[in-house]
């Protein structure tokens, strides 16, 4: 038992607003025994709010002081070379993720391709995510560690200079991310006009998306607002489609209110389609 005047000072003190690390402090008692005074006693709107401020504050002092590093026992490899694993997770979170310094995250409607992409950032950086639903049937994961947010975003600047001179296969990666994740197949007038369609808020992606599809020897076009590069004519879209393709298991949203696409169906079914929609 502790006196009585010790716990009428404890409860005072709590009453007035004093955390309880102050509390300690004050009393000079163990925590345990300044708890069982003041446990039952509830902190005023005006003590909470300011130690509330004074957490987040304490927060971000903390993060400040780690300079990129991640918490004790949060650790994430960082791959030196260059892998088509590398390429794949990063152009991904390039073309439909986002990239911030405390996270990075990945959105799509295929359970198929959220698998593949947890999968392999599984296998990179060897950390491990959870899938969120989010509106529209669409699935997101999340990856809330701060290594990785310097690490991504560093590597997707140099990814924008190496895939211009990289070998095949890894410039069919990126290609291939970049249509699965911002492509379509555009079909209209009864098969008259069919196009592949790549959107992009950057001008700069899609500069370097037309430069490696004429790697491939594969014409296309920027339209006059800078947003997408199509790719129109049977013998590019075949050359598309024996070099490039969509992945399995990417489809297009049917409910889409301007889509001509009802039932979920592939892309790269809706590719053979029009394919085979050209008279010989």
């Amino acid at each position: 038992m502790i006196p009585k005047s010790k716990r009428e000072q404890c409860r005072k003190l709590r009453k007035q607003g004093f955390s309880l690390g102050r509390i300690i402090k004050v009393a000079k008692l163990p925590k345990t025994t300044v708890w069982d005074q003041i446990g039952d006693i509830k902190l005023n709107k005006k003590a909470k709010k300011y130690f509330e401020l004074n957490r987040d504050k304490n927060v971000l002092r903390a993060n400040k002081k780690r300079k990129g590093k991640c918490w004790p026992g949060r650790i994430v490899v960082k791959p030196s070379n260059w892998s088509p694993e590398l390429i794949y997770v990063l152009s991904h979170f390039l073309f439909d993720g986002t990239i911030r310094r405390d996270c990075c995250e990945y959105y799509n409607q295929g359970i198929d391709q959220i698998n593949k992409m947890r999968k392999n950032v599984n296998f990179l950086f060897k950390v491990d995510s959870k899938i969120y639903d989010c509106k529209n049937s669409v699935k997101k994961l999340r990856y809330s560690y701060v290594e990785l947010g310097e690490y991504v975003i560093k590597k997707i600047k140099e990814l924008k200079r190496y895939i211009k001179t990289a070998s095949m296969k890894e410039r069919k990666i990126f290609l291939r991310s970049f249509f699965d994740d911002e492509g379509c197949v555009s079909v209209e007038g009864n098969y008259k006009s069919r196009r592949i369609r790549g959107y992009q808020h950057s001008k700069e992606i899609l500069k370097l998306i037309k430069k490696l599809l004429r790697d491939f020897d594969i014409k296309s076009r920027i339209n006059k607002t800078n947003t997408e590069v199509c790719i129109s004519r049977k013998i590019n879209l075949i050359k598309f489609q024996k070099d490039i393709d969509f992945s399995p298991g990417i489809y297009i949203n049917p409910n889409r209110k301007n889509g001509i696409w009802k039932t979920k169906i592939e892309k790269r079914k809706i590719l053979e389609k029009a394919i085979n929609s050209y008279l010989d």
